[in-house]
């Protein structure tokens, strides 16, 4: 496996928002129990929704991990908005503010990627890692404004791997750059 492909793999939408996730209820819960029972949650969602993709993959209903071909990734998309509809609503009855507000504002940006990449193809990888980052730093501070050169190494291993244009890779970073600018001067 080449590089480019390895850190494709590793920066994933699916493992960056569980990690994600996972930072996030740990910064919210009030005490253990919400914390280890909100975790398992969004195990069992992050597992269903990855074990429904290889399903896909294994019965030949998706070319592979990436959806490249262009028919099968909007079917599978409109799946994934159904999923993730169900999971707003189970979210919302179990979780605190904060987690719901975090994940609405997920769905929301999914719903905008969706919205794109319906006319144009744009990086989810770029655009799901970049959302993560400006959330760590906004929870905790500019001491990680280290992570922000993942962004670019995603960028050339999306490019190298030949997923993905440079127009697509700035593309995906860009919209989630203006989406997080709307999100904070709306709700800060």
């Amino acid at each position: 496996m080449s590089l480019a492909k390895f850190i494709s793999r590793l920066s994933h939408p699916f493992p960056v928002l569980f990690c994600l996730s996972i930072i996030a209820i740990v910064k919210a819960s009030a005490d253990t129990l919400q914390m280890v029972s909100l975790s398992a949650m969004v195990a069992v969602m992050f597992a269903f929704t990855a074990g429904l993709l290889i399903w896909a993959i294994r019965k030949k209903r998706v070319k592979d991990w990436d959806i490249s071909d262009r028919r099968q990734r909007m079917k599978a998309l409109t799946v994934l908005a159904v999923i993730l509809s169900v999971y707003v609503v189970i979210i919302y009855m179990f979780a605190n503010a904060f987690f719901i507000r975090l994940f609405f504002m997920f769905f929301v940006w999914f719903m905008g990627f969706f919205a794109i990449t319906a006319r144009w193809k744009i990086s989810g990888h770029v655009g799901v890692l970049t959302l993560a980052i400006f959330s760590i730093i906004q929870w905790f501070g500019w001491r990680f404004w280290l992570l922000y050169f993942a962004v670019p190494l995603v960028a050339w291993a999306r490019v190298a791997d030949r997923r993905h244009t440079v127009h697509q890779v700035i593309a995906g970073g860009m919209y989630s750059l203006i989406f997080e600018i709307i999100v904070r001067s709306i709700f800060i």
